[in-house]
């Protein structure tokens, strides 16, 4: 499932899911992006996902990213469940990043950059080397 939720638009979903997905790539893991859908309409509807996708399973993330106005922070908690194609969560993983700057550079870029750090540890809690 993306990084996004029906009816709410993100500027940074895309480039976030794109990191995401290469991330992916890199574990080996085949991945494809699916249309944004709340996790209760996953959980509901995996066998159906599973089939249409041909997929095994289904990576769910849920994302809150916090930045500073005042300073250059940035905090990121990310969660990912995978659900199985019979609707059951089979693991979870929750992972947390800070991404510190001394001044005000790039909210949108320092977004993602937290994101992918929540997203390294994240991975490794699922799927270790």
């Amino acid at each position: 499932m993306p990084f996004a939720q029906p009816g709410l638009a993100d500027p940074r979903a895309d480039e976030i899911m794109h990191s995401f997905m290469g991330k992916l790539e890199t574990r080996k893991i085949a991945a494809t992006a699916a249309a944004p859908l709340d996790r209760l309409t996953v959980i509901a509807t995996a066998q159906s996902l599973c089939t249409a996708a041909g997929a095994s399973a289904i990576i769910v993330p849920a994302l809150r990213i916090e930045q500073s106005s005042f300073h250059g922070a940035s905090y990121a908690e990310l969660r990912l469940d995978v659900v199985g194609c019979n609707g059951q969560v089979l693991a979870k993983a929750l992972a947390t990043a800070n991404f510190k700057r001394i001044t005000i550079r790039n909210f949108g870029a320092d977004a993602v950059d937290v994101s992918e750090q929540a997203m390294d540890q994240a991975l490794a809690q699922l799927f270790p080397t």
